[in-house]
Formats: structure tokens, sequence, C-alpha cells
């Protein structure tokens, strides 16, 4: 049975969705199925892994699956690895808050339902969040075994920590309590700044589950969706690509 983890971040621009690509990539090389979801209206890991467009009317996506309950999941092209799907999103998906606010009985188990069928065919199930803390990611939680949380060492994206975890905690109360706050790690860093030790102490001194793997800068990743495929197959020699197989021996062991 697949093991379903939403990735999520209240801020923006932490490299979540090319950590999910990545991640994914990796899991797809070790012969591991995997199922991509994508939940952000940015589309950004639709956009990464496929040259489809998905922002024409009557396209299949994770929105039209909310309102016709069937799940539109597409073969990723991935070199000797066929192990990769994706459910893709759409710049519509911004209207699916408001959909959501019209459903008055079980709205946060509309995803866990539509995955249900799958959960059996598949190792792995990756949902990418958008930035926000709406009725999408609480149906990503309620879906979800793990939450992983892709984080900057900076100030702003430690801000966003409190209202996530808040978030976590009323779906652990409400919808879904086997949800797990699987750890956090820190992309894009550098260790040559102050700002990231003063803030991978702080965080250190909160008491929650950290990764032992942090995710080192690299152009590599910047350019992966340059070729619509996951790093791990666009730069599988790139510093930032190994540091993503240690961070996936921890997520294996989970």
């Amino acid at each position: 049975m697949a093991k379903i983890i939403s990735f999520a971040n209240h801020k923006g621009g932490v490299g979540k969705t090319t950590a999910v690509a990545t991640i994914a990539g990796i899991l797809a090389s070790r012969g591991k199925k995997v199922l991509l979801v994508d939940l952000d209206a940015q589309a950004n890991l639709t956009k990464h892994l496929s040259q489809e467009n998905f922002d024409v009317k009557g396209a299949q996506t994770i929105l039209s699956a909310f309102h016709d309950k069937v799940l539109p999941i597409y073969a990723i092209e991935a070199p000797d690895f066929p192990t990769l799907d994706l459910v893709p999103s759409t710049i519509y998906m911004a209207d699916l808050d408001g959909f959501l606010a019209t459903v008055h009985v079980a709205k946060e188990f509309i995803l866990k339902k539509l995955l249900k069928p799958y959960r059996d065919e598949y190792d792995y199930i990756l949902l990418d969040c958008p930035p926000a803390l709406g009725g999408v990611v609480a149906n990503a939680f309620t879906a979800s075994d793990f939450v992983i949380v892709p984080m900057t060492a900076d100030v702003y994206s430690y801000y966003g920590i409190e209202l996530l975890l808040r978030s976590i905690d009323d779906v652990q109360e409400n919808c879904n309590a086997d949800l797990k706050l699987a750890g956090l790690f820190y992309n894009k860093y550098d260790t040559r700044t102050n700002i990231a030790k003063v803030i991978e102490s702080t965080v250190g001194n909160l008491g929650l589950p950290i990764f032992k793997t942090s995710i080192r800068v690299d152009k590599n990743l910047r350019e992966a969706p340059l070729a619509h495929m996951s790093a791990a197959f666009s730069a599988p020699d790139a510093r930032a690509v190994k540091d993503y197989n240690d961070l996936v021996d921890e997520i294996e062991a989970l």
C-alpha cells in the first residue's frame, strides 16, 4: 500500500515543487512506482514534468477530479524508469476553494476518496501542496500519512511554521488522527550565511522532527524544468541530487 506524503509550506519560494519532482525521480530510479498529484494553482510541478497545456477548457486535471470524481492520471516520460505518473494541475485550481465552500458534507475527504482506489497500485503518492492553508491543503492532509516540510533558512520561512503546525493539528483532531509530521528539511542551504546558522538553531529549539539531510544550493535544480524532467534524470551527479538521495534514504525509512 502506498505511503501518501504531503509536501507543504505556508511560504512560497522554498523549493517545494523541485523537491517533490526530484524525490519522485529518485524513488522511480530505485524501482518504486510513484504517483504525483499537483494541487497548486501555479501548476509548477505539471509544467516541470509535462509539456502539455492543461490550462484549456475541458482539460482533465485535479480540478476536474474534485468535480466529477474521476482521477486523471498521465504517464510521465522518464528515461528508463516508466514508473512515474502525474495528476496535473491548472491555473483554474484557484477556484477550488470556492467550490469547496459549497460542499457541506465531508468536503475535507474528497481527495482521500479519489486516491483510495490507487493506493495498492503505487509505492508512493506525493502531494505537492499550494503555499496556503485552505481547503485544498486540508484535503491533502486528510488523505496523507505524513507531512514533509521543505523550508529555507530564512526568517519568513520560520514564521510560517506555526501556521502550518496549527493546520496539521486541526486535521489530526478532526479528520485524520493518524497524520504525522515526518519532519522539516532545509532547502537551498548555504552554510556560509549567518542567518542559516541562526534559523537552524532556532528551529532546533522547537523540538520538531528535522531530517538529517539538507539540500545545498545547486543551479542544476533550477535548470531541470527546462528539460521537463526530474533533476534525478537530467543531472544525476549534481551535488543537490546527491543530497536528495540521502534525504530519500530517510524518507524510505519512515
